[in-house]
């Protein structure tokens, strides 16, 4: 079971080297990060931690009755180990905290593990956002009603 924090500025240096690695062209930058860190009161970041090393990161934009999966991703190394599972469970608890109702996100659709995860977890595709990233893969939007305990 991983650590889960809050994310600091600190991380970025690490976050924006996997950023490439695991996104491609659809990769925030360092300032984006911060800008979202620093300026934007309803998006929060946290870090999976495994032994003292970062192993996943997530993203989530709390509004309202509405919550939204920014990003989530976890480190070549640690996948397959529970990491986005735990992130997303950890998104989960802060939107209903916060009193969400409705949580979404997009998903590239050639990423069928983490369809998979997602629709484990209760999200249900409700459409596609076509020509969705950089390179114009289409993204699945998937919606997830929340629940006291689901």
């Amino acid at each position: 079971m991983p650590l889960i924090r809050p994310m600091c500025l600190e991380d970025l240096t690490e976050i924006t080297y996997w950023e490439p690695i695991l996104f491609g062209l659809s990769a925030w930058s360092r300032e984006d990060y911060e800008q979202e860190m620093t300026e934007n009161p309803f998006s929060h970041y946290f870090i999976a931690e495994v032994d003292g090393r970062i192993a996943g990161y997530l993203g989530v934009y709390l509004a309202y009755e509405h919550a939204e999966i920014l990003t989530l991703a976890t480190i070549p190394d640690y996948q397959r180990q529970g990491i986005a599972r735990s992130l997303l469970h950890h998104a989960f608890d802060l939107a209903r905290q916060a009193g969400c109702q409705v949580m979404s996100l997009e998903v590239r659709q050639s990423n069928q593990r983490a369809i998979a995860l997602y629709q484990s977890e209760g999200f249900a595709r409700v459409a596609v956002r076509k020509n969705y990233y950089a390179d114009h893969e289409h993204a699945d939007l998937m919606i997830k009603e929340m629940r006291e305990n689901g």
